[in-house]
């Protein structure tokens, strides 16, 4: 199955943002909107990302693993949880603290 890198990309900046990004596009409060179910979406069901996952390699073991990981981390969050809650939550810095790093890895692979 294909993998549309550019959705992988844009679902990970998502989730790398600051807070205050979040907010702001998650919120309605820029020219884009989006929200974490959008991102989560983009990252790996438009993608082509997560089912590519269940059926084998895509980027090697140490992406692929962390990929797996960012999806556990956000498959535990709620998505109904107040946005600015949700934001400032543990869950939330290690989502951002996973996602940037695989768009540091990712960016280094392409």
């Amino acid at each position: 199955m294909t993998v549309y890198k550019n959705l992988v990309h844009d679902g990970l900046t998502q989730f790398a943002m600051s807070a205050p990004e979040q907010v702001a596009l998650w919120g309605g409060h820029t020219d884009e909107q989006s929200s974490f179910v959008e991102a989560y979406e983009a990252l790996f069901d438009d993608s082509g990302l997560g089912d590519s996952l269940r059926r084998g390699p895509v980027y090697g073991p140490e992406i692929d693993l962390a990929l797996r990981q960012l999806r556990a981390a956000l498959d535990a969050v709620n998505e109904e949880t107040h946005l600015e809650i949700l934001t400032e939550s543990a869950a939330l810095a290690e989502i951002r603290s996973i996602a940037a790093r695989l768009l540091r890895i990712i960016g280094d692979e392409q």
